[in-house]
């Protein structure tokens, strides 16, 4: 008999979760002798309860086929957790999926880098554009670009990865042949197209109330590390992170207003240590940080770190390349002046005189402290100013008029 059914057979039971399906898959050498063990062998598993031992007696495979033809007439791969081609990183994780069901086609992860981008449904302007071009830098760069593939913050991630021509995984909390929400249905179907749709859930079966915080363990598992751009406190993206952590991952996030509800969950991220990404150049070397060079990925400021022109070679560049750039930079800034916000444009011209505080910006500029802490964030989050250990800001090259 096709042992796949037996791994259906397994994943499909009720009440029987991935860590108690993992306490008696260990016990035995393959699912086939679970499946074919009788009761007595059951409760010499340690830690077996009655309710486990009931629901791993009962044998019948009929959801099993009709799960496996289900696949078959939707072109849906089944993917065991003992399967060569299923992700080494996401095996490794406390609690991973026995099966995964696969539309596309799932790029090999332990050759390429899987680096998820996650963040509120409800985003705003400023969030879904950081995830387009994250997303889109991120694929460029040579990453697989993940996501939940919910509205907001993880379409946007996707959808501009897919443009970029880069390849993606859609992580969903439902079959991989619905959509939620429904009229997101066309960019999924681009998902499979280029790279792949999983799931944990058989076809057909509709979102619940706790599949899409389950899935999120599978996001954080498939990647090297978890970007969050814009969360509230109570977004299932900082449970992706928490999951990341657990599991030894790197997690971002991008900063936001610190007045903005939105953001709360993201900054409260940075204080307790997630690594601040202000350019998506800010992940991708601290990924290749620890990567082989032939897995490195290729950020736009030069080759991929390790390669035989990495950073060490573009700090030779000239003082004449350098003054070029400054100049290139100084003048962008002046074009775009106008497009910062008042109060933006008026502390970015007060610190060009001179490093200042908060509190010295506000006395001076007879600003509002909680203004001219949005002002530093925002200018901050571009790249125009930076803070010091003394607490003072200052123009970077940037930032300089």
């Amino acid at each position: 008999m096709d042992e796949k059914l037996h791994w259906l057979w397994l994943s499909s039971l009720k009440g029987v979760g991935s860590v108690t399906m993992l306490k008696y898959l260990r016990a035995f050498n393959t699912v086939t002798e679970l499946y074919d063990a009788g009761r007595r062998e059951l409760e010499e598993v340690e830690g077996a309860t009655k309710a486990e031992i009931k629901a791993l007696s009962d044998k019948s495979l009929k959801r099993a086929e009709e799960i496996a033809e289900e696949c078959r007439m939707r072109e849906v791969r089944i993917l065991p957790v003992d399967d060569p081609d299923y992700p080494t990183w996401l095996r490794t994780i406390y609690d991973p999926p026995c099966v995964l069901y696969v539309r596309g086609e799932l790029p090999d992860l332990d050759r390429r880098i899987g680096l998820a981008v996650v963040g509120t449904r409800r985003a705003s302007k400023y969030g879904l554009d950081c995830a387009s071009r994250f997303g889109a830098e991120l694929a460029d760069a040579g990453a697989v670009v993940i996501s939940g593939l919910a509205e907001g913050i993880d379409s946007a991630a996707i959808s501009a990865a897919i443009k970029a021509k880069g390849t993606v995984v859609g992580v969903l909390g439902t079959g991989v042949d619905r959509a939620f929400p429904t009229w997101n249905a066309p960019l999924h179907r681009e998902a499979a197209q280029h790279g792949a749709l999983v799931s944990e859930y058989p076809p057909g079966t509709p979102s619940t109330r706790g599949s899409f915080p389950a899935r999120n363990r599978i996001i954080a598992g498939l990647s090297r590390a978890v970007l969050v751009i814009e969360a509230p406190m109570k977004s299932g993206s900082l449970i992706t992170a928490a999951r990341a952590l657990e599991e030894g991952r790197d997690v971002f996030a991008v900063p936001g207003r610190i007045d903005d509800p939105n953001f709360r969950g993201s900054n409260a991220l940075l204080r307790d240590g997630a690594v601040i990404a202000l350019e998506p150049d800010d992940v991708i070397e601290s990924v290749n940080a620890s990567l082989p060079a032939e897995l490195a990925l290729t950020s736009r400021g030069g080759p991929a770190s390790g390669s035989a022109e990495g950073p060490e070679s573009r700090q030779k560049a000239s003082k004449k390349e350098v003054d070029k750039q400054n100049g290139i930079e100084y003048i962008d800034l002046k074009e775009k002046l106008g497009a910062f916000s008042d109060a933006e444009s008026r502390v970015l011209t007060a610190l060009n005189s001179g490093r200042k505080s908060a509190a010295e910006l506000s006395a001076e500029l007879e600003m509002q402290m909680q203004d001219v802490l949005a002002a530093l964030t925002m200018l901050e989050i571009g790249g125009y100013v930076l803070s010091g250990d003394d607490s003072r800001y200052g123009p970077t090259s940037r930032g300089m008029i």
